[in-house]
Formats: C-alpha cells, structure tokens, sequence
C-alpha cells in the first residue's frame, strides 16, 4: 500500500514538474513573457491552497480508497484539454482545475500512508512520500523532456493523463486502508483530547506553537520548492549558461540530493526516536536547521560565481540547499501526526498544506515579476534566490525556537485538566 501510494504522488509530483520541464519551447510556441508564465505557476498553486482546504471534509465524505480514484481520474481529465487547445487560456484553466483537485491529495495521502504505519515508524514511509518529487525530478522528469523534444510539449502532458488513468485503475482492484486508523486511535493516545468527542478543540490546534511553527516554514520552503518546479531548468539555462538540454537533465540533480538526504534522515530519525530520543529533537530541531541552511545556499550563488568561473558550483549547491530544505516535509509532517487524534489528522494537515500552498502561489510569480524588471535573467535569478534564501533562514530560525509536538500536546492536556477542574 505504501508502495501504491508513493507511485500516486509521483503522478502528483509529475503533474506539477511538467510545466517547469517544457517551459522554455511552451513560452516560444505560445508566446508568453516571464509574468504570465509565472502567473500561470501562480494560479495552481492559489487553486492548490483553496483545493487543500477541502481535506477534511472530503475526509468525512468518504474513504481514502474512493476518494483518491476520484482524484487521480479528476488530475488526468484535467491535463487532457492542454493536449488538444494548446492557448494561454486553455492552460491557464487546465492548471487551476488541477491544483483545486491536487489539493486535498497531500493530507488524503499521508492520512491513508499513516494508517498502515504506528506514530513511531512515520518517518521513513512520510519520507517515501516527500522522496516522490525528487524521484521525479531524477526519473521521471528526463523521460518527459525527451517526450517533449521528440514529439511536443503537447505529448507531456498527455502521458501524464494516462499515467492518472493507470493509477486510478490498480488502485480500484488493490487500494484499502490499514488498521492504525478512526477508532484505532484512542483520546488516551493524545492527551489533549476531548474524551467525550475524542478531539481537540480546533482553535487549539491552529493556535499552538507547533502548527504555526509548522506553518510558516513550511510556507518558506513551498515557495522555494514551488519555484524550482517552474523555473529551476530555466535557471541553469539562461542563469547559469547551461545548454537547454543540459539543463533539463540537471533537473535531476537536486532531487537525486534529495532522495539521500530525505531516507537518510528520516530512518536515522524513526530509530533514535524508539531509542528515547526526543522527537522534537528529530522532527524538529534537525529539519528547521536544514531549512536554515538551504536558505543560506540560496543566498551563495554570486559569492560563488566570484570565487570559481565554473557555473557548476552554484548549481550544486543550490542543489545540495533544496535537498537540506526537502527534509523539513516529511519530519515536520511525521512530528505533527503526534499533535492531534488520528480522526483530525486530515483537517489539520488540509489546513496545514493550504497555508503551505501559499508559498507555491507567491514564488514563481515573484521570481517572473523580478526577472521582467532585472537588467538580465542571470541578475534577477541572483535577487530572486537572495530573497528565497532570506525568508527560509528566517523561517528556520523560528521552528528551532518553537517546533514542539508533544510539549503543545501537553499544554492541551493541562487544559482540558483545568476546564474539567473548573467544571
């Protein structure tokens, strides 16, 4: 099932990186300038944000093992039109539809992944997960640039449809969800809960130090993540001097970084924590430094390219800072699934990946707003990153601070205490 799974958020991660894939021969055929190609990037990741926040009550709707067929059949339909009305419009449409149907998929997927694994092995299979867009980046993505350069960027968008339909049609003999899920899950598993309702009051949860820390970096590292889906081989090409098809083949390589960083650290980390080791510690402290030291790497291009007149210093450590900053996801996601009841993981990770799709609608625009205004393409993917990289530094400073499931669940404890107490 996990297996299963991780195959559908390479589908997912793959509808997303096709556009950064063919955006150079798109934006020729269609004629499009940097602002409208990322305001195109943009409208997903709004259409995204809103889609996440339908989670829960898709949830409630019905099971992980209908709701994601629909889903998957719902991303092929929606990439189909491209296919046949190559206009900017017609993409622009195509684009939103997907992400309000993308979505909910990210905590539909986590919620079905963590009913087959207990709270202290999740962060290898939520590792799994997040690993799928490195996957894609490393296997898939190269697949569809030479779709693309024998056929059209048309012919992309069209494996990825059927890739959708495949899915859907495994999963409808095959999918099910496992046993550590609903009523699996007790009120005295998480102390903070409501025994008679078995949940946390919900402005508890949004309020808590976790979920803002959470939040906010989460936030940071999306808007990184979201602007090397659109604009990362576009960077090596006309930023770095890469030729174009070079450059699309070293779209893999961040994600091939990735892939280690992520499995490395999330299996040491599912250890240490059945060995004592605090989680805060695992899930916290060590993804939020990550995060800190990706922004950093954003910020080391042009120091670099002073240093060296090679154009694959730079290129390797963003490279190696995107793979730092890739940890936070499953870890960060891994620890918050010890902050609520199992009934309310779908909502607050709805929630929690809807404020994260912020980040995705404010990043690839920004970086076409900046490169429309730079003297040069190469100046203004130095001004874009620097901002990137400032925010992310930031945004890992606090989650070192505040990041802390089990001390906020505790709180929730203490309260519901006094309330009853005071009752």
């Amino acid at each position: 099932m996990t297996l299963m799974l991780v195959l559908l958020f390479i589908v997912n991660s793959a509808d997303k990186v096709v556009l950064g894939i063919v955006a150079e021969p798109l934006r020729e055929d269609l004629g499009l300038s940097a602002s409208e190609f990322g305001l195109i990037g943009s409208a997903f990741f709004i259409a995204y944000t809103l889609g996440g926040l339908l989670a829960g009550q898709l949830n409630r709707w019905t099971g992980a093992r209908t709701l994601l067929i629909l889903l998957a059949v719902s991303w092929s339909i929606a990439m189909l039109p491209v296919v046949i009305w190559g206009t900017f419009f017609v993409l622009l449409a195509s684009r939103i539809v997907l992400g309000v149907m993308e979505g909910p998929a990210a905590a539909i997927v986590h919620t079905a992944l963590y009913s087959w694994h207990p709270v202290d092995k999740r962060g290898l299979p939520s590792a799994a997960l997040s690993s799928t867009a490195s996957i894609t980046k490393v296997a898939v993505a190269p697949v569809l640039g030479l779709v693309a350069a024998a056929y059209s960027w048309h012919a992309a968008f069209l494996v990825l449809g059927l890739a959708g339909m495949f899915w859907a049609g495994a999963w409808l003999f095959a999918g099910r969800e496992g046993p550590y899920i609903g009523q699996q899950h007790s009120a005295a598993e998480h102390p903070g809960a409501d025994p008679a309702a078995g949940r946390v009051p919900w402005a508890k949860v949004f309020r808590s130090r976790t979920f803002l820390a959470a939040s906010f970096t989460l936030f940071a590292m999306y808007m990184v993540n979201s602007a090397f889906l659109t604009w990362l081989p576009s960077y090596f090409e006309s930023g770095l001097g890469f030729p174009r098809a070079q450059a699309a083949a070293m779209f893999a390589l961040p994600g091939a970084f990735g892939i280690i960083a992520l499995f490395a650290l999330s299996a040491t980390g599912d250890l240490l924590i059945r060995r004592g080791i605090s989680s805060r510690i695992v899930r916290g402290i060590v993804p939020a430094v990550g995060a800190l030291l990706c922004g950093v790497s954003l910020i080391l291009p042009p120091v670099l390219a002073d240093v060296s007149s090679s154009a694959w210093l730079p290129a390797v450590a963003v490279s190696i800072g995107y793979a730092l900053g890739a940890t936070i996801f499953p870890l960060f996601t891994a620890g918050l699934s010890e902050l609520v009841p199992a009934r309310q993981l779908p909502g607050t990770l709805g929630v929690l990946f809807a404020i994260m799709g912020l980040g995705g609608i404010v990043g690839p625009a920004l970086i076409g707003l900046i490169l429309d205004a730079a003297a040069t393409e190469g100046a203004g993917y130095i001004q874009a990153f620097r901002v990137f990289g400032i925010v992310a530094v930031i945004a890992g400073a606090l989650a070192i601070l505040f990041f802390n499931p089990r001390c906020d669940r505790a709180a929730f404890e203490r309260t519901t205490r006094a309330a009853r107490t005071a009752g």
